[in-house]
């Protein structure tokens, strides 16, 4: 009862399309473990797939699920972002995006203005 909660509750949000978690199995993010068919990648480098490229963002500060949300309502508010995947316990936001519209600096940009700390993979 309190996943069907919790995935309302993220719908009623608006929260987005949520991408497949990056394997943390205590994330309580249910809309980190939607299953969507995972792109080869090593998980780090952007990626082309079907719904645009894939990238992995790490991202700290988070304490909960509700920080989360704001950073997943963020960046699928976000013009070019076609989805978007954060697990607080991970530290790593899972966005696919348009490339053409939108770059990985400017999807860090967006996950700072929204109170967190950003970085792309090293």
């Amino acid at each position: 009862m309190r996943n069907l909660l919790i995935v309302i509750t993220s719908f009623l949000l608006g929260t987005g399309t949520a991408l497949a978690c990056e394997g943390n199995p205590n994330c309580t993010n249910t809309a980190c473990h939607a299953k969507k068919a995972k792109p080869e990648t090593d998980g780090d480098t952007p990626a082309a797939t079907a719904e645009g490229t894939k990238v992995v963002i790490k991202v700290s500060g988070m304490t909960c699920g509700g920080c989360s949300d704001k950073v997943t309502k963020a960046l699928t508010d976000s013009n070019g972002v076609n989805g978007a995947s954060v697990c607080f316990k991970s530290g790593k936001a899972t966005i696919q995006y348009d490339a053409k519209t939108t770059t990985p600096d400017q999807l860090v940009q967006v996950i700072t203005s929204s109170g967190f700390k950003a970085s792309l993979p090293e």
